[in-house]
């Protein structure tokens, strides 16, 4: 709705354990798709429920394992298939929710949907699923923070870009500079910290982060721009998580707990001391 004056304080379709779960991830301040902000501080709502898990899984057979395990659980505790929601961040992922239930009784009535379509639904059990790194945030944020932080079109396309070459393969870095041009193709490669062989395979992961740190003291300012922003969006998902789940965070890295502050503080210094330079 457009032309809202104030932002409404009192929830209730969620729950106060759900609600409280979410402030520990969200800022205090909203920007809604109008651009107006909405203070979050000072909500309510009216009733009780269980605390919603957060399990971090291994890969995707172990997560359709799992949600299909939980429904199956729901549903046999007398919960109808029409009361049951299982949400993913984009269209695109639906399918993997469709397959986590394949089979169940009364699949077709339960519904799978992008979060972006939960507003004003009710249910009484919720799932929400394939929040994977770069997917929950979207790399999309990055691309947002380059803009807010003055980029322009081409620093923007490679923010969203940036992790392509190292994720899916040197065969996308021709690709990338075939379609957008040399400058954007640059600063991909510039963003990137190491590419996986024929067989999928990086680098030892300490081996490429000090390769990549030293490479950053010496790039030009296209590519600190968007590094800077992609290491932002980063660090304020792992901070949002740890608030939310605690030290559980760091066992999705392969560097654990210790090797990503190690990096993390090793990328302030690197960034404050070409800022103050």
């Amino acid at each position: 709705m457009r032309g809202r004056s104030y932002a409404l304080k009192v929830c209730y379709r969620t729950s106060q354990q759900i609600r409280r779960a979410a402030d520990r991830l969200l800022p205090s301040v909203l920007r809604d798709t109008d651009g107006l902000e909405d203070e979050r501080r000072g909500v309510i709502s009216v009733f009780d429920g269980p605390p919603p898990e957060v399990k971090s899984l291994a890969d995707v057979a172990a997560e359709t394992d799992l949600v299909r395990q939980t429904v199956t659980a729901w549903l046999d505790d007398g919960i109808g298939p029409h009361e049951i929601g299982l949400f993913v961040r984009t269209p695109q992922l639906v399918v993997r929710a469709r397959a986590a239930i394949a089979g169940l009784t009364g699949e077709g009535e339960i519904t799978t949907t992008p979060m972006s379509l939960a507003k004003g639904l009710e249910f009484r059990a919720v799932a929400v699923m394939a929040c994977d790194e770069g997917v929950l945030p979207l790399d999309e944020r990055v691309c947002a923070l380059v803009l807010e932080y003055g980029g322009d079109d081409d620093q923007a396309i490679a923010g969203l870009l940036h992790d392509v070459i190292e994720d899916c393969g040197e065969q996308h870095r021709a690709v990338v500079r075939a379609t957008f041009g040399d400058r954007v193709a640059d600063i991909v490669e510039g963003c990137t910290d190491g590419v996986p062989d024929s067989e999928g395979v990086k680098a030892p992961w300490r081996q490429r982060k000090a390769a990549y740190l030293a490479h950053l003291r010496d790039a030009p300012p296209d590519t600190l721009l968007v590094s800077a922003c992609d290491k932002l969006h980063n660090a304020r998902a792992i901070a949002a998580d740890v608030r939310s789940i605690g030290d559980e965070v760091f066992t999705r890295f392969k560097a654990g707990r210790e090797g990503t502050l190690w990096y993390y503080g090793a990328l302030l210094d690197v960034f404050g001391a070409l800022s103050s330079g």
